[in-house]
């Protein structure tokens, strides 16, 4: 039997977010990375963004939390048309 255990980490960002994906996400992976040896299993949760695929990247489960919004949520909607 192992004594090895779990190890869950959140990160609000991804290293494939489309709008983030900066050097907090890079330090986190790379941190975690380094504990793959000590732990059985470890899963990093990150926030969700379209496209988001659960995977599993050298030893660690990437996996999304929350829900994912529209590409681009922000992007000008036309105005409703009248009819006269």
């Amino acid at each position: 039997m192992s004594s090895r255990k779990s190890l869950a980490y959140y990160s609000y960002d991804s290293l494939k977010n489309p709008w983030l994906s900066g050097g907090g996400a890079l330090r986190d992976f790379e941190v975690l990375k380094r504990q793959t040896e000590a732990w059985k299993e470890i899963v990093i949760w990150t926030g969700a963004y379209p496209g988001f695929v659960a995977a599993k990247r050298e030893g660690i489960q990437i996996r999304p939390l929350g829900f994912a919004v529209p590409a681009n949520p922000f992007k000008p909607r036309p105005l409703p048309t009248r009819a006269h």
